[in-house]
């Protein structure tokens, strides 16, 4: 049987169809010569570059968060006095927004920045020792004023109104090292449970002792120069430079052994007092050392207040 032969509608609506597909391949082709042009590949790689150079130079401009700014102020909540009647059996830990730009430096940069407070850090032994060890140094010197501050990794001790270098002066001196290799390990064993409970609370890695990392000792005594005058509020990272984060060991109590010297943080717009801390006899303080913590210690009014800072820097 013969197949049917197609309408005229039929035949005109095939025509039609294959009239389009011939124009889209004409245009196809049209359009990959036409792209095919050096100039205007050239052209077009222009202006790709100067759209991303715009959108680059927006992105910059724009503020973005910090990832060691945390938008968190002092909790009102928690105790703005710490006595020494209280005891701390966990760390108190009092978040504050950071204020300081810190080196970016992965594992070390505070992620968040806060005031820790734990007591019994150390035992009642070992902070005799502590205070031994401090004392026996400080015999060759004492500063002429109130505070006198010795520093264990540089030997760096005050001495009327200047400093020396007490391991070189007993060197000169044809004396023995001040401290024992008893003595050395027991210093950096307490140094590293300060490390650990750092790297704990503030999830950091690379770290490392700062200096400087002293004993210090004030008395009443008045002022004699300007590094007498230890009241002042101060930041960590403006004072010493290398602090990132900040321990302070109290090794006597405040109200038994001595009068004033309390440890007061204040506002950094204000300067109003917002958290003072009673040193108590084994307590840690642990802080970050940028523009969200000034502080500083109040005069000593009688006896001698004892303690030791111990910091941290960022590892190169």
């Amino acid at each position: 049987m013969r197949r049917g032969r197609n309408t005229p509608q039929q035949q005109r609506s095939r025509e039609t169809e294959k009239v389009g597909i011939k124009a889209k391949t004409l245009g196809t082709t049209k359009l990959s010569k036409t792209l095919g042009s050096p100039d205007l590949q050239k052209w077009l790689l222009y202006f790709l570059a100067g759209v991303l150079v715009v959108f680059v130079l927006f992105w910059l401009s724009q503020d973005k968060p910090q990832v060691n700014r945390k938008s968190k102020k002092v909790d009102e909540t928690l105790p703005s006095v710490l006595t020494t009647d209280q005891n701390l059996t966990k760390p108190l830990v009092y978040e504050t927004e950071c204020g300081f730009e810190y080196p970016e430096v992965p594992g070390c940069t505070p992620r968040k920045c806060a005031r820790i407070v734990l007591d019994n850090f150390v035992t009642e032994d070992e902070v005799n020792t502590l205070i031994s060890l401090a004392e026996r140094a400080m015999q060759y010197g004492g500063g002429s004023g109130g505070p006198t501050i010795f520093d264990t990794s540089s030997g760096t001790l005050s001495k009327d109104t200047k400093f020396i270098n007490l391991y070189k002066y007993l060197q000169v001196k044809g004396e023995g090292p001040i401290f024992t290799d008893d003595d050395k390990l027991f210093i950096s064993s307490i140094q590293n449970r300060v490390f650990q409970f750092v790297r704990q609370h503030f999830s950091t890695v690379k770290t490392e002792l700062a200096s400087p990392s002293f004993f210090s000792r004030i008395t009443n005594a008045e002022p004699v120069t300007e590094h007498d005058e230890y009241w002042h509020d101060h930041v960590d990272t403006q004072t010493y430079g290398t602090f990132i984060y900040t321990s302070l060991l109290y090794l006597n109590d405040y109200g038994k052994d001595y009068e004033g010297g309390e440890f007061e943080f204040v506002d950094k717009e204000t300067r109003e007092t917002r958290l003072t801390i009673h040193p108590k006899k084994g307590r840690l303080n642990v802080f970050t050392s940028g523009t969200e913590n000034p502080h500083h210690v109040r005069q000593v009014i009688s006896g001698v207040r004892y303690a030791w800072t111990i910091a941290f820097t960022c590892s190169k």
